[in-house]
C-alpha cells in the first residue's frame, strides 16, 4: 500500500517552499466540531491520500520480449510519468482556473504529487511469467490504452472518500458528512489532471529466467504499484 502520509509530507514541503505565508491561515468551527487546522495542509493531505489509494488499486500491463527460458521473474522497478506538463494543462482546462495563482495551485495539487509519487512507490509486475524467461517488459501508454479511463474512475471515487474521511470538508461543516457541494464539484478536475499524468506511466521491467532455451518469445504481464 502506498503511503499517503509520506506523499503528502513531500508535496506539502513543495507547497511551503512556494507559498510559506499560506501556512499562517487557520480555521476551526467549535459549533460543529471542526478542529483547528490549516486548510491548505488538510487539502494536500486528503488529495495525497486519495491519490495513494487510487494508485494502490490501479493495475497496469507491460509488453514483454525475450527468450523462452521460463519462468521469468522480476523485481519491483522505478517508474516515471512522461506527461506531467500535460496533466497540469488538463487540470487547468477542466477546472476553468486561469492566471498566475491558478498555475501555482496546479503546481501544488497536480505537478508536485505526480513528481513526488515515484519517490514513495515502485512498480511490481506479477511473476513468474510463463511465456518469457529472460527479457524486458515495457510499461507505457501504448501497452495500457485504457489506463486514462481506469485512473480517472478510481480517482473520482478515492478523492471523494479521502476528503470525506478527513473531517474538514463536510457539508454544513460537519466532520464525516459528505463532501460539501462546492468542493465536490471541483474534484473531477483534480481527477482529470492526475489521471492524465498517471496514464503516461513508463517503466522498463527486467525479467530473468533459468539457464536454458534461447528461442525468442513474447508476452504480456500485469502488475501494480506498491509503497517503498
Amino acid at each position: 500500500m502506498i503511503s499517503g502520509a509520506s506523499l503528502s509530507a513531500l508535496v506539502l514541503a513543495d507547497h511551503v517552499a512556494r507559498y510559506p505565508e499560506s501556512m499562517a491561515a487557520t480555521r476551526q468551527n467549535t459549533l460543529t466540531g471542526v478542529a483547528l487546522h490549516r486548510p491548505v495542509e488538510e487539502l494536500v493531505r486528503a488529495l495525497c491520500n486519495g491519490l495513494a489509494s487510487a494508485m494502490s488499486q490501479l493495475r497496469v500491463a507491460d509488453t514483454v520480449a525475450g527468450t523462452a527460458n521460463v519462468p521469468g521473474v522480476s523485481v519491483p522497478v522505478p517508474y516515471s510519468f512522461t506527461a506531467i506538463p500535460q496533466a497540469k494543462a488538463a487540470f487547468l482546462a477542466a477546472s476553468g482556473w486561469v492566471g498566475a495563482d491558478a498555475s501555482g495551485a496546479a503546481d501544488t495539487f497536480i505537478v508536485s504529487p505526480l513528481t513526488r509519487l515515484p519517490a514513495v512507490s515502485a512498480l511490481a509486475m506479477d511473476t513468474p511469467l510463463a511465456t518469457v524467461g529472460t527479457g524486458t517488459g515495457i510499461v507505457s501508454s501504448a501497452s495500457n490504452p485504457a489506463l486514462l479511463a481506469a485512473a480517472t474512475g478510481l480517482l473520482n471515487r478515492s478523492l471523494l472518500e479521502a476528503f470525506q474521511a478527513s473531517g474538514f470538508f463536510g457539508t454544513d461543516d460537519v466532520p464525516g458528512s459528505p463532501v460539501n457541494r462546492t468542493l465536490a464539484a471541483t474534484l473531477p478536475g483534480y481527477a482529470t489532471g492526475l489521471a492524465t499524468g498517471v496514464a503516461s506511466v513508463f517503466a522498463q521491467v527486467a525479467y530473468v529466467g533459468p539457464a536454458g532455451a534461447t528461442t525468442p518469445s513474447a508476452g504480456v504481464n500485469s502488475g501494480g504499484f506498491i509503497g517503498v
